[in-house]
């Protein structure tokens, strides 16, 4: 019983003490961290309904591919991971890329 209890609070422990740490070390600035979250709420909003659905619609009513979608999530990981360890001037230039993409999903019908 013991056990089943406590792994699962280390594990928590773990990762509050992971976040809290990235959020302490971020090297992007706090207007690029802000721009950042907010875009990885509309891509989170980003669900399939069934596996292999072509099209998927965002919180804000644009609509986008299932390729699209993949590869927002993966520039918004590495926006992530380099405003975390190194090099906020490139994840920067690519969260602008990003915003733009998304900024023309937005006004197509």
């Amino acid at each position: 019983m013991l056990k089943q209890t406590y792994f699962p609070l280390c594990a928590l422990v773990l990762l509050a003490t992971s976040a809290s740490y990235a959020a302490d070390h971020a090297v992007c600035d706090d207007k690029t961290m802000a721009a950042l979250h907010e875009s990885e709420r509309l891509v989170s909003s980003l669900r399939y309904d069934k596996l292999g659905q072509a099209r998927v619609m965002a919180s804000d009513g644009s609509m986008y591919t299932a390729g699209e979608v993949q590869w927002m999530r993966t520039q918004l990981h590495w926006i992530s991971e380099q405003c975390t360890h190194s090099d906020p001037v490139t994840a920067a230039g690519r969260l602008l890329e990003v915003q733009h993409f998304i900024k023309e999903k937005h006004g197509s019908p």
